[in-house]
């Protein structure tokens, strides 16, 4: 039994089994995946595309508030970070719309 505070790590068990699938159900899942990163993909483009454009009306209008401003440009940012984790999900490198 480790004492408290020990940083001894615990190895792995040698007798572990790891399930195993068939190909075309793995291949399924696999496909599953990529349609859902994509469904989303997709909706982060629409949405970055929003946020893009109420920031941009929102510097052509006079006196608005720089918090504003900034709360839109930080919505922008959080779009295109968005997709790129996506993008790397996916394995590809498309460009941001």
């Amino acid at each position: 039994t480790p004492r408290p505070g020990s940083t001894r790590a615990r190895a792995p068990a040698a007798n572990v089994s790891v399930p195993s699938v068939d190909a075309g159900t793995q291949r399924n899942r696999d496909e599953g995946r990529r349609r859902i990163l994509q469904t989303e993909l997709d909706n982060e483009q629409k949405a970055l595309a929003e946020a893009r454009a109420a920031l941009a009306e929102a510097k052509r209008k006079p006196g608005s508030a720089p918090a504003l401003l900034q709360r839109l440009q930080d919505a922008v940012t959080d779009r295109e970070r968005n997709i790129s984790a996506l993008n790397q999900e996916l394995g590809g490198q498309s460009a941001l719309k």
